[in-house]
């Protein structure tokens, strides 16, 4: 079946813009609250812990490009991230959906694959999981002035992993990505939403705004939380995260707009 671009209406998110970190004395002290957190990891006993002690060492070295600031209603947050995660929101995602629209909205996860292989050859097809998966992400921190930084980090990974049916995303900015379209196509595998958005990355401030500053209500029965804001609309931007308890690091389950 061949997608056909639709008129959305466009979400009124701000433009979210990458403003790099020109101080280092916050770039020396972010890379030392990522030696604090090192430690309470160290101490974890799940194996699955152990990568995520390996993500913070490796991210705490990135350099001070790597560092991005963003302010939001008089508060202020850290981003770290690889060069190809940003690339991801601003390039290689768009470029996919721009050549490739027929390959997404499919419910089919190695369509949407192809499609952003082909935007980006950064490696070999076969090694795109992983890379996606399990290097690309960002952590954001909140500072309080003034020098000090939120004990709560949030970690937005392009997504978890691939549903065992093939046809979604599990977590991450391609999960959420279902409820929303780009130039009027779907911007990952299924289709839920009607939404547009101007810039795939345009969805990190409402994300952000919603984990720190947001309503945050636990949902013990999915061992979750869920973080509401109101948009200028009056519709409710909803964004569901879980808590790594070894590490107290937490992941994005999904997100989307709510009437």
């Amino acid at each position: 079946m061949k997608i056909t671009c639709i008129k959305c209406p466009v979400m009124n998110f701000p433009p979210f813009g990458f403003i790099p970190l020109s101080s280092s004395a916050q770039y020396d002290f972010i890379k030392l609250h990522f030696r604090d957190i090192n430690t309470k990891i160290a101490h974890a006993e799940k194996e699955s812990n152990n990568q995520q002690k390996k993500d913070f060492s490796y991210y705490a070295n990135l350099p001070i490009s790597c560092y991005y600031h963003y302010e939001r209603s008089g508060r202020s947050f850290f981003l770290v991230m690889k060069n190809t995660f940003r690339d991801f929101l601003t390039i290689t995602l768009p470029q996919a959906i721009h050549k490739f629209p027929d390959s997404f909205g499919k419910d089919d996860t190695g369509k949407v694959m192809n499609a952003l292989w082909h935007a980006n050859v950064v490696l070999g097809e076969e090694y795109l999981e992983h890379f996606y998966s399990h290097e690309q992400f960002c952590y954001v921190f909140e500072a309080y002035p003034p020098n000090s930084i939120s004990s709560r980090i949030l970690r937005i990974d392009l997504f978890r992993l691939l549903s065992k049916d093939t046809k979604e995303f599990s977590g991450g900015l391609m999960h959420g990505f279902d409820h929303f379209y780009y130039h009027g196509c779907p911007m990952s595998a299924r289709r839920r939403g009607v939404d547009e958005l101007e810039s795939p990355q345009d969805v990190l401030g409402p994300i952000i705004h919603a984990f720190f500053v947001g309503e945050m209500n636990p949902d013990h029965r999915r061992n979750t939380f869920i973080c509401k804001i109101s948009l200028a609309d009056r519709s409710i931007f909803h964004l569901t995260v879980y808590r790594e308890e070894k590490t107290g690091l937490y992941f994005i389950k999904q997100f989307q707009r709510k009437s």
